[in-house]
C-alpha cells in the first residue's frame, strides 16, 4: 500500500523490506538501522520521524515502512533508475553520486564534480541511458565499488531477487 502511494515499483518495496532484515519489524543493525526498512537515525530524522533518547518512531512499522517508501521514492526522484535509486538505499546517495561522476568522467570526459542538484544528476543519467546495470560494468566505477569493502554493487540485483522468489514461494 505504501508502496503504491509513493509509485514506487512493487518489488523493489518487497525486496528491500526482505534483503534488509528478513522483514522484521524489530531488526538492528550493527550500524545502528532499525526496523523493517533498517533506517539509520540521521535518515529517519530528515524523513519527519522523532529519533531521540526517549522517542524512536523507526520502532513503529507503519511509520518505518512509510518512511521508507519516501526515501526510495526520493531517490528515485533523485537519479531517475529503480536499479539506481535501490543502490542508493543502501550504498548511500553519495556513494552513487560519486559513482556516476565517475562513469561521466571517465566515458564522455564530463565533471560532474560541483553537481548537487538533484536534477542536473537525473538529467545526465537520464540522457546518457545510465542502468544500474551499465554503470556497475563500467571498469573505474567496479574499482570504486570495491573501496566500498561491502557487496553493495550486488545490492539491486539481490533485492530483485529476493522479491521474485518471494513471489514464486507463494
Amino acid at each position: 500500500e505504501k508502496a503504491a502511494e509513493n509509485s514506487v515499483p512493487e518489488d523493489v518495496a518487497i525486496g528491500i523490506g526482505l534483503l534488509e532484515n528478513g522483514g522484521s519489524e524489530t531488526a538492528v543493525s550493527g550500524a545502528g538501522a532499525l526496523g523493517v526498512f533498517q533506517l539509520m537515525p540521521g535518515t529517519a530524522r530528515s524523513l519527519g520521524l522523532t529519533v531521540n533518547k526517549k522517542v524512536d518512531e523507526r520502532k513503529n512499522t507503519e511509520k518505518n515502512i512509510d518512511a521508507g517508501m519516501r526515501y526510495l521514492k526520493g531517490n528515485f526522484e533523485r537519479f531517475g533508475d529503480w536499479g539506481l535509486a535501490t543502490w542508493a538505499y543502501h550504498a548511500g546517495e553519495g556513494n552513487v553520486s560519486k559513482a556516476i561522476k565517475i562513469y561521466a568522467k571517465a566515458k564522455d570526459n564530463i565533471t560532474l564534480a560541483g553537481v548537487k542538484e538533484p536534477k542536473a544528476m537525473r538529467d545526465y543519467v537520464e540522457k546518457n541511458g545510465i542502468t544500474i546495470h551499465k554503470l556497475l560494468s563500467h571498469p573505474k566505477v567496479k574499482e570504486f565499488t570495491k573501496k566500498l569493502n561491502d557487496d553493495s554493487s550486488g545490492y539491486p540485483y539481490k533485492v530483485i531477487a529476493t522479491a521474485t522468489l518471494f513471489k514464486n514461494s507463494k
